[in-house]
């Protein structure tokens, strides 16, 4: 049976944002009244300013409630009918969500990618997620809104993208990659974690495992401890922020070594800019700061080795290339080398408790261009190098080790041009070289791996020749020569070091003669850094310390006129470059002050026969050639 029913009544009000104020269009409205054998449901919508109206059965109570799409609904009323200003509250929107997938540029997908909501350059510290190991993520509870998805990852491009946010609804962004192969490591960083430049890693082993078996990587570690043990045994580049701010120890690890590199994978493998240190040895392993083992060959540059237990460098069955390193301060011997042919070139080797070099077991190590100095000079058993292999050595300063300081070699002899004698270090933990040092310009430059650099950064060859040991000197060079006037000004003589040919840079380096008669004037000119410059003399005779019509000047080079205009010295010549090197003493820089610098002057003189032409504008333009 059908019953119609009649409604003769109202049930009408406002739906309001959570404000109370707002109101809410497009809401949908419903009211329930029902008895044993009759059931009443109706509906209406709100208009934009959040009214509607009910049709309902006069003298009955009906159920009524609001609702709408992204929002939270709100309690049920229980409303007589008639009614009127039945108001409902919207308790809020219900939050969006956003997934997505993330993938490198060959289109497989990225774990461990970090992705944060950020909402006004802030990062929302309760909305951020992880890729899984299909490169899927989602983030949830997010208002409604729009944002900025922020993406990093070790070993990627960071990325960003603009995502809106709907209530109840999921947004979707998908992530593509480019690949770097750069990993950062910093022990102050302890959030998140995942080797970008914004979480880096906080330890360094965790940045290495990262790192592609097949592709490597670079690892780049920030200043600081790590108190760890490192195990290597692919291509990487392992960079500190150098040997003085970035220690890797092992101590209170146990029976370990610091750094442990095996296998062929390590054909190209870099460590440089760590100090380490810390090795602890047991009764048949550990103790070693590096550990060269099963074929690997890494190349360790610009490091300091020291205070391990056993040995500084241990080779087994490696052929490492060892270069630029400071290896001083082990228990035992600085480098050890066992059925292995290590490349070692520039490195300082001293004050190791037993040899600076131990060669055994048909070892074949290259030994160039090293100091090796008082190594194990409480004890008449241990050299400077000892060796029961087959030993190449030459270029090496080679001094002072064993007791008594004459345990140079056992088992081979000096190379060629090896010397012994006193290095003369600066001191006071310093292996820098004096000025005086015999080890300056006695190395080799004719070696496949010789470095670019010194340990300090420096380049490698600052003379003529590469020096021995970690360092390069780098010292000041002087220019000195004879300045020649046969003028009658008096006055200073300005002698100007620039490094731009064009005599208006401001000099790096300058001297000041007085001048009271003509004759010939001696200077000498000190350069702190090896370069390329050029000399520039004036004479002030007015003495305002400035340039000024009828001083008189010369360069070293040729000077045709020098003029004097409203916006400077204009030369008309060309300079002669002085090359300096670190340390050197560059003399006969000879030139005579000849020009006197004469007002830039000159009159336009223009005649219009043509009516028409009367008040044209023009240009002139003037070339100095000659004085």
């Amino acid at each position: 049976n059908i019953q119609l029913l009649y409604h003769n009544s109202t049930i009408s009000g406002k739906v309001y944002e959570i404000d109370g104020i707002t109101p809410v269009g497009g809401a949908r409205v419903s009211g329930t009244w029902s008895s044993t054998v009759i059931e009443d449901n109706v509906e209406s919508y709100t208009n934009q300013d959040g009214s509607y109206e009910l049709r309902v059965l006069e003298g009955h109570t009906y159920n009524v409630f609001a609702e709408k799409h992204g929002y939270y609904k709100p309690s049920d009323k229980n409303v007589p009918a008639p009614n009127t200003a039945i108001d409902f509250i919207m308790p809020g929107k219900m939050p969006g969500k956003v997934t997505g997938i993330v993938r490198d540029t060959m289109g497989s997908p990225t774990r461990g990618a970090l992705i944060e909501v950020m909402k006004d350059n802030i990062p929302i510290a309760t909305a951020t997620a992880t890729s899984d190991e299909f490169g899927l993520y989602t983030i949830t509870n997010l208002p409604e809104g729009t944002y900025t998805l922020a993406i990093s990852r070790g070993g990627y491009e960071s990325a960003a993208a603009t995502v809106t946010i709907r209530a109840d609804e999921t947004s979707s962004n998908d992530f593509m990659l480019d690949k770097t192969n750069l990993f950062y490591v910093d022990d102050d960083v302890k959030q998140h974690g995942n080797g970008s430049i914004k979480y880096p890693y906080y330890s360094i082993q965790q940045a290495v495992d990262d790192c592609c078996l097949s592709s490597g990587g670079t690892v780049s570690v920030a200043a600081g401890i790590y108190n760890e043990s490192v195990y290597i045994n692919k291509e990487i580049a392992l960079i500190g922020a150098g040997a003085t701010q970035t220690t890797i120890t092992a101590s209170g690890l146990g029976n370990t070594n610091t750094v442990t590199f095996e296998g062929t994978g390590t054909a190209k493998t870099v460590i440089s800019g760590f100090k380490i240190t810390g090795a602890t040895r047991g009764l048949f392993d550990g103790g070693i700061g590096i550990f060269c083992y099963l074929s690997s060959s890494p190349t360790i540059i610009n490091n300091t080795i020291s205070g391990n237990s056993w040995n500084g460098i241990d080779c087994f069955l490696s052929s490492p290339i060892i270069t630029n390193n400071i290896i001083a301060g082990n228990n035992e011997s600085g480098i050890y080398c066992n059925i292995s042919s290590p490349t070692i070139i520039n490195n300082t080797i001293a004050g190791n408790n037993e040899n600076g070099i131990y060669c055994s077991f048909s070892s074949s190590p290259n030994i160039y261009n090293n100091i090796i100095t008082q190594n194990s000079t409480a004890n008449a058993s241990y050299y400077g190098i000892t060796n029961n292999g087959t030993v190449f050595t030459d270029y090496n300063c080679i001094w002072g080790n064993g007791y008594g300081g004459s345990n140079n070699y056992s088992g081979c002899s000096a190379g060629l041009h090896d010397i012994t004698a006193n290095p003369q270090f600066i001191g006071g933990g310093s292996y820098h070289l004096q000025a005086n040092s015999p080890c300056i310009n006695r190395g080799t430059n004719a070696l496949i791996d010789l470095p670019e650099t010194d340990m300090d950064g420096n380049p490698r060859i600052l003379q003529t020749i590469v020096d021995m040991g970690a360092y390069e000197s780098c010292y000041p060079a002087t220019i000195t020569g004879n300045i020649s006037y046969s003028g009658t000004n008096t006055g200073k003589l300005y002698c100007l070091i620039t490094d731009n040919p064009n005599g208006k840079e401001n000099p790096i380096a300058y001297s000041i003669i007085p001048v009271s008669n003509s004759g010939s004037f001696k200077y000498e000119i000190v350069v702190q850094n090896p370069g390329t410059y050029y000399l520039t003399c004036w004479l002030d005779a007015d003495g305002n310390s400035n340039f000024s019509s009828g001083d008189v000047m010369g360069i070293y080079g040729s000077l045709s006129c020098v003029y004097l205009s409203d916006t400077g010295l204009e030369f008309v010549g060309s300079w002669t470059p002085i090359n300096i090197r670190a340390g050197a003493i560059v003399s006969n820089i000879d030139l005579s002050l000849a020009r006197k610098i004469s007002p830039l002057c000159f009159s336009v003189v223009t005649q219009h026969n043509n009516i028409e032409t009367s008040g044209t504008g023009f240009g002139v333009r003037l070339i100095v050639t000659d004085y």
